[in-house]
Parts: C-alpha cells; structure tokens; sequence
C-alpha cells in the first residue's frame, strides 16, 4: 500500500484536482460573513487511479497486476473466471478474499498470452477456477470458461482446481463451501453471509469488496423464493458455522420478502440493503461496512477516504475489483458513463465536506479507484462532478443536488436485471417476460405493426388498420390513440420522458406517396406536425435520448440520407449530405452514435463524423433495409432484420458484428424490432406472403448464427461469391480451348500483323490463367490468322465503337468453316489493339444459340489512343470475372458512393486494384512517397521518372482460386478456434503450404487472409504503353498480408468484397497490407501478424469476445 500511495503521489498533479474549505465545517457562507482572516482551511485532493484496458480482459488484468503489487508482485493462488459470466465473479469475490489471490477473467475457450505472463511472472502455481465449463444459460449469461482454455497451465506448472454446481444457485454453494464465514462486527451475534439476486448483478456486485474482506460468502437465489440449496445451506452453516446473520442486497421487487422470511424462519437475523436506485444500494452498502473492519495494518477499513467506482449497468469492468477493493478496505460506488449520478454525488459530496470537518491538516487526500476506460467512465463526468461539488462545498450546499430526471431504477431499490451483457434496466421495470421467452402475439389483429415500447416499459404504441393505438404489454387494455383519416399513421416512438409519441403520416398525393412526421402527447392530445414538404418523404422518427432532438430518415427523388431537427420541428438539417440510401436511424443509449442501414449494410458512425464515409464502422451486412434497427438500452447490442424482401429475422449482434444470434425464425418478414427497456425483450411485427401483419414480443435472445461450413458459404443469385458456382460453363481445370477472331474495320483497318496481336496479347493471357491456376487449367487458344473485314462503321458517332450483337454474328459468318466451333469452349472477338481500348461485352446467355459463349474484348473505339496497348490482364479479369468463371466483378454500381473527397494538403489519393476484378482502395499518400516511383522507357532510349497515382498487384485473389478450384483442401486454413495461429505461404507460389486462411463470421461472410510477395504477377514489371514506350511501375509496395471480407449475398455491383479498412467507400488507411507487428480488429477479431520467415507469414487470430 505504501508503494502504491508513494505512486500516486508522483503523479498527483495530473490524476486529480483539490476541493479547499474551512475546516470548521461551518460552510462557506459563514466564513464570507466573518472577519476572521485566519480561518484554517483544508484542502481535499480527490485524485484518481484508473483500471481500464482495450477490452474486459485487458481491464482484468491491470486489475490483478495492481493486486499483485501490493504482494511484492508474487502471488501462489489466482481465481479465474469467465469473462462472460457474471453469475461466476461475483461468488468468486470472497474465495479470492480468502487466498489472498485476484480474480482474473478470461476469454471463455482461450488462454490469453498477456495473461500467460503475467501468471508466470508473479509465480502463481495454483489456479481456482469458479464456475462450470458448460454454456447452459442456467449457470447464467455467456459461455463457461472451458476446459481447452487451461489446458495451457499445465505447461506453466499451475495446478487447476474447478468449483461449480448444477447451476448458477448450485456454483455459488459450492464456493461457500469451501469458506468458512466471519463475522460482521457488531451485527448478528455470530458469522455472515450476502444473499442477492441470480437474474441482478449489480446488487452482488457492490457486496464484493466487504465480501471479499469478511471473509462472506455470496450465495445467489431465485428473486421469488429462496433456492432450496441455498436454504439447505444455511441450515447446515447455522450448526457448522455459527452462521446468525444474512445481508439481503436489493429490495424486494430484487429478492420478494418470501426469501427474507426463509432466512428469518431459519434463525438469522437479516440486514437489507434496499436502495432506491441501484446507486443507492451501493451506497448503504458503504454505509453498512463503514469503519465496522480492521485492514492487515490494523487500521479502520471503509472509512471514506478512498471509493471504487464502476458504471452500473454492465458488470464486465468491475468482475476483478472486489479482491483489490478488499486488500485496500474500499468500497464500491456505482455511476454512469456519461455522468455521476445524482445519489452517489450527493454521498461523495457529504464524505469530502465531513473529511474536511474532522481534521486540522492543511491537506488531505481521498482516493477514486476507477474501473474501466474512458467509454466505461468518462473523464469528463468525473472532472465535472469534481468541479461542481468544490463549487458546492465552497457555498455550504454540499449533498444539495437538482435531481436528474428517473433513471428507469424506480422504487424498492432493485439493481437491474441483468442477463448476459443485455441491458441491466431496473428490476422495478417489468416489461412483461424473460429474456429466454418465445415469440407471443401483442394483439390479435392480423394488420398491427411497428409496436414501440412506452420509457416505463408499462405500455407498447403500435399502428393497427393505419391508426396509432396503445396496448398494455401484456396485450391487454387496447385503445386507439389517434384515427388515421385518410392518413396511414406509422413508425411510432415514445420520446424518452413518455410525455410525447413522435410518428409517421403518409398518405397518397396524386401519383406520389408523401409522409411526414408529427408528434402527439401520450394521451392523444396535442398532434402538431413537424417536417412539411410536397415531395419528401420523412419515415422512421427516433429521440434522442435526452429528448432534445429527433432523427429520422429523409427521400428528397433519389437522395435518401439521414436528418436531425429539434423535439419542436426547429433547426432542421441534414446529417449525411452525399444521399447515398442511408435509412433506419437508431441512436446509441449515450446518444454519442447512431446506427444506420446504407443499402445492405448496418454502419454505426459517430454523430458528429457521420457525414465522413471513412468514419463509418461496418457492424454487419446482409441487412434488410425496411427493417430498421433498435440499440440496446447497454449500449453493446444491435437488433436487426438480417434477409431481404423474400424473407427476413430478427437478429442481434455486437456493435463490431460479432456474436451475432437469431432471434426469430418466422414464416415471412420479421421487421422493426424495437428493445424494452429492461433490455429483457424485442417488439417487432411479421408480414407474411398473404399480406397479414403480425405484432409480437419475444425474448432478446438468440440462438448463435450458424457460420459457413468449412469456410464455404452457399451461393446465392445467379453471380456469387459463394459455393458452388453458378452458371459453369467454362471448365475450370483441365483443357480449355478458345478461339480467337480477329476482327478490324474499312474505316479503322488493322495496322499489325496477327501474329504481333497473338504475341502481344495471347501469349501473356494464357500465362495468366494457367499460371494463376497452378497448373491446373491447360489454356489453349486457337486463333483465326486472318484479319477479318467487318462491314460495320467503327467510327459510328453514337456510341464508341460498332454494336457487340452485330459484330458477333457478323464474325462467325465471315469466319464460316475456317473455325470448328463444336470444339470450342468459348469464342473471343478481338480489335486491333492499336486503335481500341480495353472494354468487353459479354451477351445474354442464348445469344449465341449452339455456338459456344462468346467475348468481345477490347471494343471501345479511341480514335486518339496511342496505342497499342495489352488486353491480356484485362482478358484473363473479364474472363473469370464476367460470368464466363460465374464470379461477380467487383467495380461498385454506384461509382457515387466511391469518389474521394479533396485530399489533404501535400496528400494524394492512391488507387489499388487487386486480383483482376476490380477489388479497389483509395489510401493517402505523399505524393513523393519513394514506394510510388516508377519509370518511363520512350522508344528512342529517353527515360522519365515518375510517381505512381494507381497501383494494380495483379496475383489473382485466395478466394477466386478456391472457388475455381485451384486451391487443395489442404492449402486452405479454415479458423474455428478463438485463437489460432497460421503460416501463409505467399499466394503467387504457395507450393504445399497454406495458401488462404479464412474465417466464418456467419452463415454468409468469410475473412480472408492471404500474403503477398513481389513475385509473381505481383512483381515489378515493364508494361507496353502507347507509342511504343514502356512503363515500369511498382504493382506491390510491401509485402504483407492481404485481408478482405467476403458476402456471398452481396451480387455483381455491391461490393461483395471488401478490403479490411474499407466501410464500403474504398478508403483505408495506408497500402492495405499488414506488415509483421501490424493488427487490424475485424468483425470481432484481433489479427495480427506476428512474424515474417521470408517464406511465410505467421499470423495470430484471436476473437474479442
């Protein structure tokens, strides 16, 4: 402890800021009303120090690393636990109590290598491990921690030791068990034990640290009774453990007065803590323990001069604090992200001003232990809280705080319920089911949607036959709020005090659809319209959650973007001013962010940087865009319609995509979830293939989405990413025999030999192929040696070149039995390359009839062009891209959404263009930037130096070589595992060695992982350009892993795949490889490489949660 003060005193200046008052305690007032300059005053310094990491397992351990210190940095026990389970933390508090160990959390199926060192480091040889290995949810929320995730101690010489019940109730007797109880002095004539909620992880939370120091156990029980092994327990600990008293934590809407009156009836006395909020409970927690314990140095515990505090409504930043809060005889406060809350204030307030009261020193010091990072709890809500209570010391009104309007805890002091990271509202909230509840009829009309939840969780507004109705959650107590006249009254949302409904009006104008947003007072009073216009259409209204304003969703023709107005209409404006579809707002609980839908992608952003593309954070895809979106009251989970308009489901996810779950599997479309309150529940309607609409309510949990099977997801639509392919009618492996028609005009007549146009363009176009397939297709192209004359107008001022179908036919003609075409596989129609440039057109299958399917390359007319240029790459890309291999190009339909903006004083933007179908990325560079030098070779020997503004590696993607089978089984690393590690050998020349890795995120999306070395057509090489010159540009400007997505529902135009970086702009962030220590987090996981040998790369993937 000394060590650790000595620290913070180093650095006390920047940790926290001084409140200075009389230390008469008569306030600040008295003092302005007296004479007496020589008043002593103390000065209160509230310094603080932070626990927080990039994730829970990073917090975790600072956590431990700081318990350790204060063991001279070696340790002989840890107690581990899930970082999914709350159920495990909380009852493991006072078994680390009792060892003198932390309690470290970890990822369910991974031992962490941060954690591995520190294991070793501090000499631990015994591990505890708290909690089953199963991932039923009756041990409580998320994943057990397995078996395969400690089979590395073994290697560490730590032995492992599981405790665990049949279920949450049974783990938390377990743990007791192996505790012998002590006393809380001066209450209960004999030892003590907690007793709080299995479904409310705040209550037990905040009993941790005197927990911890007691030594008491912490049993958990149904909220209804008390758990038959928890009473058979306290039965047998009476006799045993001379156990007389139990601190019941909540109230009783937490724990019903049924279980208080079972612990009574079995002799002991009950202390309960029942605060109004979860806040409060915390504090009587505090209260309760205050100076009532000795520390190891003899000491007064509790003793308010130092406080944990953690946010209260996710429990995963405070899983380890209850050990260190013990070992430094602290208690723990709740608070929010954003802001102290108006009960702990109010304590703090009164503890800093009585320090002051009770002592003649000039200084004193009151330490804030804070637990999680700045997104947990902010900086700025402490130094705000910090500044305001000096100003109210200072005046004599410390502990006198305007209140903060309800935060949702309600009466009887319950903490919220809590389930798995879904949002921890308050117990009070009963919104009308459980978490695991099936799917249940709102109401019985077969035309009711868009059910909304009221702030209270009491009531759902929904549309019923175009008019806003209300409902009692539990169906009952229909009424009819407003008539929909000859409106259709739509998309309704409760504002966050419940004074207001904001809705859509639509109704048909001539041949347009107009619809505008109005509000209404709860009771059907008060309809003022909002937005107005005669050609906008303004759907999906959603307040902001302080209620200040309204976003929504604005069509203007055919600009869809996102808007923002003030609660009364005012102050209107445009949120996305590029109109790129963008639909379906929901804001994020601290109203920092919202979460949009742009075409089929759900993107969070920012508020205030949703305007820049490059901001916005891809979540998933594959997202209906009529379904909308609703943010978890946690602030952790999405729900969304993942399908399309044949079909859709209700699913949730993570706000980086992982975890993503099913919740319904219903016939038709599932639509517009909207989350209760208490984070328990989701709203939504169906609409089947008979035009019924269907309001229902269902539990907020799911069943984990299948992800693709070996890597492989299905195909769907004609083009695909996925598996199999689609339209093979070009073999793939084996011989491929194509003829080639060389084809010129009376006006633009060919200026070079047929032999030159197969040298130029032919050879190198074989090479691709068959070098790009290892070996496995055998190309064959067999030309027709003469130029033949097509009676077409090459110069035709309407178009940039002849008509593709006439030129066809015109060819096979004019070829007649010079060509077999029976023993073709395909057909290219050529121009001569010194006139014509690099466009191609494939026609509509059955064009051809019994001829083999043809190609028109290099058919666009450039009378300017300096030519000759090279159609082999451009071939070899159309030929597997354009529906001949049956894969999608990858150039976006919409070349909007993908202009750059101005770059940046002194930057450029650079072009990439990977694999010969378009997969492109615009990344910042300095203009000189030395890997962008290239060359110029003219005919007469001059050379140019030059800076390269498109870079074009041209070794053909990992993915495109699985799906046209050139890749063995063997070569492909599918990652299942939560960490693996691979060695990719280089995709240009992997030989026997593992040429892609690959991992599912759903049943649909794959990342891929491929390295690439400047071999290969990856290489530097001199390409022909016009006049005769040669140009020699660099194609890849470092070695390194590539990584993209794959979505094998996204078809030919959008982008069904992306670079790692891209948010479907093209923009990322630097040339987008990974170099050796580079990492990238994507879709839920952290990849890295980690070395390069020169012949592979070693990359690490790891899942986050």
């Amino acid at each position: 402890m000394r060590r650790l003060l000595w620290a913070l005193m180093a650095s006390l200046a920047l940790a926290g800021a001084s409140v200075a008052v009389p230390a008469t305690g008569a306030g600040a007032q008295q003092n302005a009303d007296s004479d007496d300059t020589d008043a002593h005053v103390t000065a209160v310094v509230l310094a603080y120090i932070r626990y927080g990491g990039a994730d829970r397992y990073e917090t975790s351990l600072a956590v431990a690393e700081a318990y350790a210190g204060l063991h001279d940095d070696k340790l002989d026990h840890v107690v581990l636990v899930s970082g999914e389970r709350w159920t495990d933390a909380v009852v493991a508090a006072p078994l680390a109590g009792l060892h003198g160990a932390p309690v470290l959390m970890m990822p369910p199926g991974e031992l962490r290598r941060d954690a591995v060192d520190f294991l070793r480091d501090a000499g631990v040889t015994k591990a505890i491990v708290v909690g089953s290995a199963s991932s039923d949810s009756k041990h409580g929320p998320g994943r057990g921690l397995s078996d395969t995730a400690l089979s590395g101690l073994a290697e560490l010489e730590i032995s492992v030791e599981r405790v665990h019940g049949a279920d949450r109730f049974g783990t938390a007797v377990a743990v007791a068990e192996r505790l012998t109880p002590g006393d809380m002095p001066g209450l209960g004539n004999g030892n003590t034990v907690v007793v709080a909620s299995g479904d409310v992880f705040a209550d037990a939370l905040v009993a941790g640290p005197f927990a911890a120091l007691g030594v008491h156990p912490v049993l958990l029980t149904t909220p209804g009774e008390l758990h038959p092994e928890v009473a058979d327990y306290l039965r047998v600990a009476r006799v045993r453990d001379n156990v007389r008293h139990v601190v019941v934590m909540g109230g009783t809407a937490a724990l019903a007065q049924p279980v208080e009156d079972a612990i009574v009836d079995a002799g002991m006395k009950v202390t309960r803590l029942a605060g109004a909020t979860r806040y409060d409970t915390a504090i009587l927690a505090a209260e309760l323990v205050e100076d009532r314990y000795q520390g190891l140095s003899g000491t007064s515990c509790f003793d308010n001069t130092s406080y944990g505090v953690a946010r209260a409504h996710l429990p995963f930043d405070a899983f380890s604090a209850a050990p260190l809060l013990a070992r430094l005889c602290t208690s723990l406060l709740l608070t929010d992200p954003g802001a102290v809350p108006v009960p702990t204030a109010e304590y703090l307030d009164l503890k800093m001003q009585r320090l002051t009261q009770e002592t003649d020193a000039d200084f004193y010091l009151m330490l804030m232990f804070v637990f999680g990072g700045d997104a947990a709890v902010s900086q700025d809500s402490l130094d705000t809280y910090l500044a305001e209570a000096t100003q109210r010391i200072a005046e004599g009104r410390a502990g006198q705080i305007d209140p903060e309007p309800d935060d949702g805890d309600g009466e009887g002091g319950e903490s919220s319920k809590s389930d798995g990271g879904q949002p921890d509202a308050a117990a009070s909230l009963d919104c009308g089911g459980s978490i695991s509840d099936g799917p249940r009829r709102l109401v019985p009309s077969t035309n009711a949607e868009d059910p909304a939840w009221s702030p209270d969780c009491k009531k759902l507004v929904y549309t019923q036959d175009g008019s806003l109705w209300t409902v009692n959650n539990d169906g009952s107590g229909q009424r009819r709020l407003l008539r929909s006249g000859a409106a259709y009254l739509h998309s309704a949302a409760w504002s966050p005090d419940g004074d207001r409904i904001a809705y859509v009006r639509g109704y048909q104008d001539g041949d347009r659809w107009v619809s505008h947003i109005w509000t209404v007072n709860a009771n059907g009073t008060r309809n003022t319209q909002l937005t107005r216009g005669d050609t906008s259409r303004d759907q999906r209204p959603r307040w902001s959650p302080d209620g200040a304003s309204i976003g929504f969703q604005r069509t203007l023709g055919e600009r869809q973007f996102l808007a923002l107005m003030d609660r009364d209409g005012k102050n209107e404006r445009a949120l996305t001013t590029h109109g790129y579809l963008e639909a379906a707002p929901a804001w994020s609980p601290d109203g920092t962010k919202l979460a949009f839908i742009n075409k089929e992608s759900l993107f969070v952003s920012d508020v205030d940087d949703i305007d820049d593309q490059a901001q916005w954070q891809l979540v998933t895809e594959f997202v209906y865009p009529r379904g909308e979106l609703a943010w978890s009251p946690s602030g952790d989970r999405i729900a969304f319609a993942y399908g399309d308009h044949t079909g859709s489901d209700i699913h949730i996810a993570d706000i980086d995509g992982a975890n993503q779950e099913q919740v319904t599997d219903l016939d038709g479309q599932a639509l517009a979830p909207r989350w209760s309150p208490d984070g328990k529940l989701l709203a939504f309607h169906t609409i089947t293939s008979d035009g019924k609409h269907r309001s229902f309510v269902v539990g907020a949990r799911g069943a984990p989405v299948h992800r693709a099977a070996d890597c492989r997801p299905e195909r769907t639509g004609s083009y695909s990413t996925g598996f199999p392919r689609s339209r093979e009618n070009l073999p793939t492996t084996g011989k491929l025999r194509i003829g080639v028609l060389f084809v010129d005009f009376a006006d633009v007549p060919a200026t070079e030999s047929i032999d030159t146009e197969i040298g130029r363009n032919l050879t190198p176009f074989e090479a691709i192929l068959e070098r790009s397939s290892y070996g496995k297709l055998d190309v064959e192209f067999v030309p027709h040696r003469t130029w033949l004359r097509s009676s077409l107008q090459a110069t035709d001022e309407s178009r940039s070149g002849p008509s593709p179908y006439e030129l066809f036919e015109e060819a096979v003609e004019l070829a007649g039995d010079d060509v077999d075409f029976s023993a073709l596989d395909h057909v290219i129609v050529a121009l001569p390359s010194a006139k014509f440039w690099l466009s191609a057109t494939t026609p509509a299958a059955g064009f051809q009839g019994p001829l083999p399917p043809m190609t028109l390359l290099n058919g666009d007319y450039r009378p300017d062009f300096g030519g000759p240029n090279s159609w082999a790459a451009w071939g070899a890309s159309h030929l597997v891209a354009r529906g001949r291999f049956a894969l999608p190009t990858l150039w976006p339909g919409d070349w909007r959404r993908h202009q750059q903006p101005d770059p940046p004083a002194g930057m450029r933007w650079i072009r990439t263009e990977w694999g010969l179908r378009g997969l492109n990325a615009n990344f910042l560079a300095d203009p000189t930037d030395p890997r962008l030098l290239g060359t110029w070779t003219f005919a007469d020997g001059r050379t140019v130096d030059s800076y390269a503004t498109h870079v074009e590696p041209q070794e053909m993607l990992a993915w495109t070589r699985w799906k046209l089978d050139w890749l063995a089984p063997e070569q492909v690393a599918c990652v299942t595992p939560t960490d693996e590690t691979i060695e990719l050998a280089p995709i240009a020349d992997p030989g026997d060695g593992i040429a892609m890795g690959a991992i599912p995120i759903t049943e649909r999306q794959v990342i891929v992982l491929e390295s690439r070395r400047k071999i290969g057509f990856d290489a530097d090489a001199p390409s022909p350009v016009s006049g005769g010159a040669r140009s020699n540009y660099p194609r890849l400007l470092e070695e390194g892993v590539l990584i993209y997505t794959v979505d094998a529902f996204l078809n030919e135009g959008n982008l069904p795949v992306k670079l790692a970086g891209d948010s479907g702009n093209d923009q990322v962030e630097g040339f987008p490889v990974l170099g050796v220590g580079d990492s990238i987090e994507l879709r839920g996981y952290r990849i890295t490489v980690e070395a390069d040998t020169g012949d592979t790369h070693r990359v690490r993937i790891r899942k986050l949660n």
